[in-house]
Parts: C-alpha cells; sequence; structure tokens
C-alpha cells in the first residue's frame, strides 16, 4: 500500500505546482490587467505585451533548459522555476516603471520554462 502512496503524494504535488504557477504566471494577466491599467496609467496592450516578453522567452531558453533537465533533474528545475516566479511577481509590484515591468516578466518567462 505504501509504494502507491508515494506516486499519489508526487502527482498531486506536481500538479498542485503547476496550478499555482500557471495561475501565477499566464492568468495573472487576465486578472490583474484591469487594475494594473488603472493603477499605473498604462493601456491594456502595454500591460499584456509583458506576456507576450515571458512567452518570447520561454520558446528562446528551451533548449538550454533541456539540458538543465537533464543534468540536474527536474525537481531542482522545477523549485528554481518557481522560485523564480514568485521573485519576478515581487519585482513586478515594486518596480514602478514600464520598462521594470518588462523585466521582470523576462525573468517571468525563464521561471515558466523551468517550472512549467
Amino acid at each position: 500500500m505504501e509504494i502507491n502512496a508515494i506516486p499519489r503524494r508526487l502527482a498531486f504535488t506536481a500538479g498542485g505546482q503547476q496550478l499555482i504557477n500557471w495561475g501565477i504566471s499566464f492568468y495573472m494577466p487576465g486578472t490583474f490587467a484591469g487594475a494594473i491599467a488603472a493603477d499605473k496609467g498604462w493601456s491594456l496592450p502595454q500591460i499584456y505585451l509583458g506576456l507576450t516578453l515571458a512567452m518570447l522567452m520561454m520558446a528562446a531558453v528551451s533548449p538550454f533548459v533541456a539540458r538543465l533537465l537533464a543534468r540536474f533533474g527536474g525537481r531542482l528545475v522545477v523549485t528554481s522555476g518557481t522560485l523564480l516566479i514568485a521573485a519576478s511577481c515581487a519585482m513586478m509590484a515594486w518596480r514602478p516603471s514600464l520598462a521594470g515591468w518588462y523585466g521582470a516578466w523576462l525573468l517571468t518567462g525563464i521561471g515558466m520554462r523551468l517550472s512549467l
């Protein structure tokens, strides 16, 4: 019975991690874009460009991340990506400029590729 408990726990943990990381990274602009636009005075296209930059960064770093996964395994790589997403969200909150917003999204893109 114990053998089945480990894979089930792993599946729930990995699923929860994916749910949280997708929610924080991919779905965050759709949820908060209106509030960000009102607070910062940026247009919606300017805000959504951040997610576009993250997607482009994901594509750019994919070959490198594949090598990291092969060398270090999923646990370290995915954990690093999750921490990077958290740090980039803090940057988004604390950076008042549009350039800072875009820089944070570039880091989010790296974190997304590492963890999603």
